[in-house]
């Protein structure tokens, strides 16, 4: 049955967002969807016609003040004036069935200015939000806590690990359950006619982020080309961020400047063009000193889809995605002579059609839409039986 879906999320939608994107197109399909946020970014590119920016603004005072607060863990209250009318305005006249939030902060950013809204609001958990937030927060941690016990939030996340993370906190719900990422498999297609690459090429697609791991991935690239001098391999990272500079830099001091090629943002279509002349997609993600975690991570997926092996860490929920052995070789993290060991043996692997009969199984966009969907139901069933009593 359609229903009216409110989402809400901080900025819709920047490139490093796009799942959230595909999930609001998909789900408009056959539902009412109406996008909530403080900022648009890429609107061209992403096209949606049904959204509304919201205003939240506090004084520099303000935010000094609830800065320390935080910091210091006694409050961390989101209510905001401006904010709270304009979000109960748009309540009223859309008058959702039901309020998708992504990222725990931003849960609790509408949580904190509702007014007369009586349905469920499911809390969309995708990384930090249940990993290093909840480390180095104990006034997050309570927060998610007594919002878990109430019977109208509807926790989710994108792999079992970060709801197992949560639990390990004790923020537990009785409504919470996982929903995987989800990836256009018919877009994610390999062209059978596509040429490889003249030299056996790795390829990783990720922000330059630490928890990324690519310090780790050009020191075993270096050690492992290093083992094979008579042969020609080849590295493509996809990607920006914070870190470009230095991991340009490390390349120079590894003397590998002229095997590794940095293309910056890509496209879905110039990301799908390099996997096709790819050979192995590598993702070593690290946990940083903050605690901060991936979920399943949606570049992998993408991989499979085009039936590229690969080469991960044992992180979060990517075993949940991967099985060594099977759809590629996880290794531990940080560990460069498992990476070394990992790239030599993939070297035999060849595509893996196998790789995209679980993406298409398990972790397609077409799926994870059915999840929500039924997820959907779930929440305003248990809410209607609630009342009901």
């Amino acid at each position: 049955m359609s229903k009216r879906v409110l989402i809400y999320t901080h900025t819709f939608s920047p490139h490093t967002q796009t799942f959230i994107y595909n999930d609001v197109v998909g789900l408009s399909k056959n539902n009412q969807v109406l996008v909530a946020c403080l900022e648009l970014q890429n609107t061209k590119k992403f096209p949606f016609e049904n959204t509304r920016l919201l205003a939240y603004k506090r004084s520099w005072l303000y935010q000094r003040i609830w800065g320390r607060l935080y910091l210091f863990n006694l409050s961390m209250n989101y209510k905001n004036r401006i904010f709270r009318k304009q979000l109960n305005e748009l309540i009223q006249s859309f008058k959702p069935d039901i309020i998708h939030c992504h990222f725990g902060p931003e849960g609790l950013r509408i949580v904190d200015n509702l007014k007369e809204f009586c349905g469920p609001v499911i809390f969309n958990f995708h990384g930090f939000d249940a990993s290093s937030q909840i480390r180095e927060s104990l006034i997050y941690t309570r927060r998610l806590k007594a919002l878990f016990r109430k019977p109208n939030i509807f926790p989710t996340a994108t792999s079992k690990s970060l709801l197992e993370h949560l639990s390990t906190w004790g923020i537990e719900s009785e409504n919470s359950r996982p929903i995987y990422s989800g990836v256009d498999t018919d877009f994610f297609r390999r062209n059978k006619h596509t040429t490889l690459e003249d030299s056996f090429t790795f390829i990783q697609v990720a922000g330059f982020r630490e928890k990324k791991g690519h310090i780790y991935t050009l020191k075993a690239f270096k050690r492992f080309s290093n083992s094979f001098p008579e042969k020609s391999f080849k590295l493509i990272l996809i990607g920006s961020g914070e870190r470009e500079k230095e991991l340009n830099l490390l390349c120079e001091q590894l003397g590998i400047k002229s095997q590794v090629v940095f293309l910056g943002w890509a496209s879905p279509e110039q990301v799908k063009l390099n996997l096709e002349k790819a050979n192995c997609f590598i993702h070593p993600s690290i946990t940083p000193s903050n605690g901060d975690m991936e979920s399943t991570t949606v570049a992998i997926m993408e991989a499979m889809s085009m039936e590229l092996p690969i080469i991960a860490t044992y992180h979060s929920g990517i075993p949940e995605l991967v099985e060594s052995g099977t759809h590629g070789i996880l290794v531990e993290e940080k560990n460069i002579g498992q990476y070394v060991d990992a790239m030599n043996r993939i070297l035999d692997w060849g595509l893996q059609p196998q790789n995209r009969q679980r993406i298409i199984d398990h972790f397609s966009q077409a799926k994870r839409l059915k999840e929500l969907q039924a997820f959907y139901d779930f929440a305003i069933e248990q809410m209607h039986n609630k009342k009901s009593k």
